[in-house]
């Protein structure tokens, strides 16, 4: 099954036209679906690597690497967007607890990887409020790209708030 479940997880839940959903709507039953794909495939790629069970690494997957990247890359990547956008508050908590789990498991994610991705969105979220701030300032929300609605300010500054009480 595990060839089937990579290519639902990595080429529909995580793929490039994923990063494109909006996670900020995301429910507790889709987050358990999507969090049963990711510690099942994070399961079975660090037995794999241990020598535990021998399986032909597949395009993209952690061990095989691929254009897409690996599975678990794209996975993490997943993490950090439901963290970072999901509004309701359970899910959310939900994510980091499986986002920290992930870099506390040396096998999946590094300190230094955790340290760099903590610092890039809080990077881009701090641009996004800028942008939000000078479109709000006179410049048509058009002109800037970005819809300046409270609700979206809002989402932004818990984003913030979710990064650094990680």
């Amino acid at each position: 099954h595990r060839p089937q479940m990579a290519f639902v997880f990595r080429d529909l839940i995580c793929s490039a036209n994923a990063s494109l959903m909006d996670w900020t709507s995301l429910g507790p039953r889709a987050y358990d679906c999507f969090q049963a794909y990711f510690q099942f495939l994070a399961r079975h790629d660090q037995q794999a690597s241990a020598g535990a069970v021998a399986v032909a690494p597949t395009p993209g997957s952690a061990s095989g690497g691929g254009e897409n990247g690996g599975t678990m890359e794209l996975g993490i990547d997943t993490l950090w967007r439901i963290v970072l956008r999901c509004r309701d508050g359970v899910v959310a908590d939900s994510a980091k607890r499986d986002l920290l789990s992930v870099y506390r498991d040396p096998g999946l994610g590094s300190q230094a990887h955790f340290l760099d991705r903590v610092y890039r969105n809080l990077s881009d979220t701090l641009q996004d409020l800028r942008q939000a701030k000078v479109s709000a300032g006179g410049l048509s929300a058009a002109a800037v790209g970005v819809d300046t609605s409270a609700s979206d300010t809002r989402q932004l500054g818990l984003g913030v708030e979710r990064c650094l009480s990680l």
